[in-house]
């Protein structure tokens, strides 16, 4: 699928404003088919570094010196409860410069009572689904707030970024953490080492 540079205002929450200028710098490229018609929040942006912050940044949200970016768990919580459908889309691009996207038409976090798992359905983009069978499977974990179904070896702590962790790993697809397992996108038999994430919601 070809990709191309769109310039259209990505609105994020007042006190953590990411704009188009500031995605430009690290040549962001947005797949045509991954951008509904109505406005855009950047959820995540990972340069490969990893997203290596506590349970408390997670939760607010943050942006780092190495370019790395989360709106903030509860914040998307607070968006994806809001009584409308939002979806969500992830473009990657891997070490080799190959670009790939995967939507999903509904996307929810859950609140961070129930250690803000995540429900996604309506699959488009991908051979194969890789957030979907995991929903509301796996708490998310950080460095310093191990959720894992068991006492195993903190995987956040291991891949230097917070997500939906199981002790085997984070899935087919894991976007926050860097590496070989912690910057991953796993297609059918494929295993792709990611260079780039960017990942953004937007409201049915």
């Amino acid at each position: 699928m070809r990709h191309s540079k769109i310039t259209f205002v990505i609105h994020s929450l007042s006190h953590l404003k990411c704009t188009i200028e500031h995605l430009k710098e690290f040549d962001i490229r947005l797949s045509l088919v991954c951008v509904p018609a109505k406005l855009n929040y950047v959820v995540q942006i990972n340069q490969g570094f990893g997203l290596d912050q506590n349970w408390q940044a997670y939760k607010y949200g943050f942006s780092d010196a190495n370019g790395g970016y989360w709106l903030g768990s509860e914040n998307v919580y607070q968006m994806t409860n809001n009584g409308h459908q939002w979806n969500v889309c992830a473009d990657v691009k891997d070490v080799l410069g190959l670009q790939y996207y995967v939507s999903y038409s509904t996307f929810i976090v859950d609140s961070e009572s129930s250690g803000y798992t995540y429900f996604a359905s309506g699959m488009q983009g991908a051979p194969s689904d890789a957030l979907g069978p995991n929903s509301r499977k796996y708490k998310f974990t950080t460095k310093d707030v191990n959720n894992q179904p068991t006492s195993c070896a903190n995987q956040a702590v291991a891949n230097k970024g917070g997500w939906w962790w199981s002790c085997s790993g984070g899935g087919d697809v894991v976007l926050n953490g860097a590496g070989s397992t912690g910057f991953k996108y796993s297609i059918l038999f494929l295993n792709l080492n990611l260079k780039r994430s960017y990942i953004r919601i937007s409201q049915q």
